[in-house]
């Protein structure tokens, strides 16, 4: 093995947490992925929090930015992302639920809403 290679595989080896990446960060610790909702805020963070979060859909909605509302209408694959579907019937396929909420901007489709199908 040459020394560059133990270079690389050394950090990993040698972790003091005994796991493999940076030392001294525990999965989930501090990580904003891996910890995301572990640490619970005060009041007034979430408040603020909310407050950042209603400013923001006031801005990208002056801007253009639409929800597609697809809970209840006719499935149209311009607009919905059909992830699970569901029921034996042979009518017409309809949104049953919004798994994932989708956009539009100023008419266009940036993301379509991921649904559940059923058919009437």
């Amino acid at each position: 093995m040459k020394v560059t290679d133990k270079r690389r595989v050394r950090p990993d080896a040698e972790s003091p947490r005994g796991h493999p990446g940076p030392p001294g960060i525990e999965p989930g610790e501090d990580d904003p992925v891996l910890g995301a909702g572990e640490h619970a805020g005060s009041a007034d963070e979430l408040a603020s929090a909310r407050k950042e979060a209603a400013e923001l859909k006031d801005i990208l909605g002056s801007e253009g930015l639409e929800r597609i509302e697809a809970e209840g209408r006719p499935f149209d694959p311009t607009l919905h992302d059909a992830l699970m579907q569901g029921g034996e019937a042979e009518g017409e396929p309809v949104v049953a639920d919004v798994l994932r909420p989708g956009y539009t901007m100023k008419g266009r489709v940036i993301r379509p809403a991921g649904v559940r199908v059923v058919r009437k």
